[in-house]
């Protein structure tokens, strides 16, 4: 994995991280290509390719190809349970991009606070990436 690559999935772990307030209204189950947050936790379980983490009762799953962070909610959380598939990708313009999908299997309220969440942390991370990279979105 090259720099670059490394310092974007350590800002979508530390991002993650850093939530604690409840972020997006309940979408499409297939948004993040899977029907419940069980059968995402239990896919990437079983994938090699993902590595496995927990920090403050988040369970974390990061895999390099795609550049994709897992973030699953604690039990305690708001909207548990949830799981946000986040992906950064580079743009032909060299600016960065966070796409954030969430499936949220708690109530409305808590969810849209989740998602909402999420937003502000992808705003704070591409204002990150633009100090120390000079471009993003």
């Amino acid at each position: 994995m090259d720099g670059a690559r490394r310092v974007i999935v350590k800002l979508l772990a530390l991002a993650s991280i850093l939530m604690i307030g409840p972020a997006l209204a309940q979408e499409d189950p297939n948004s993040i290509g899977y029907a419940s947050v069980k059968e995402a936790l239990q896919a990437l379980r079983s994938d090699p390719t993902a590595k496995e983490s927990t920090q403050q009762g988040w369970v974390l799953f990061a895999r390099s190809q795609g550049m994709e962070l897992w973030s699953f909610t604690p039990e305690h959380h708001p909207a548990y349970p949830s799981a946000a598939k986040r992906t950064a990708h580079q743009g032909a313009n060299g600016e960065w991009y966070v796409e954030t999908r969430l499936l949220c299997q708690a109530d409305k309220a808590s969810c849209d606070a989740l998602m909402e969440g999420y937003r502000e942390l992808d705003a704070r991370m591409r204002e990150n990436i633009r100090k120390h990279r000079g471009s993003g979105s």
